[in-house]
């Protein structure tokens, strides 16, 4: 389902990736739907955008997968603001602050 949602928004709203951190929350998804999710951003290269590597950096907190979210965040070729509010947002929730 998520697959075929992405490629509907893909195709009619190019250039406006925004609209994907909000379908995100709005689904409020399980973790095998928001590893598929993943997978689309990877495959349209919506990781681009940091306001998705944001997101996707806290699913993988949420679900408690700390060791997935700076992965996703070292991945990240463009970091603004976003991404780092989300990371050390995520290490003080984890309880590590010395990162």
């Amino acid at each position: 389902m998520v697959g075929v949602i992405l490629h509907i928004l893909y195709r009619y709203f190019q250039g406006h990736m925004f609209i994907f951190p909000v379908l995100y929350f709005l689904f409020h998804l399980p973790f095998s739907i928001g590893r598929s999710f993943h997978q689309h951003v990877v495959a349209y290269e919506f990781y681009l955008d940091p306001n998705i590597g944001s997101s996707l950096i806290n699913f993988y907190v949420k679900f408690d997968f700390s060791d997935v979210a700076p992965q996703v965040f070292d991945y990240m070729p463009h970091r603004n603001v976003v991404p780092w509010t989300t990371i050390m947002g995520c290490y003080s929730q984890m309880g590590s602050v010395d990162e």
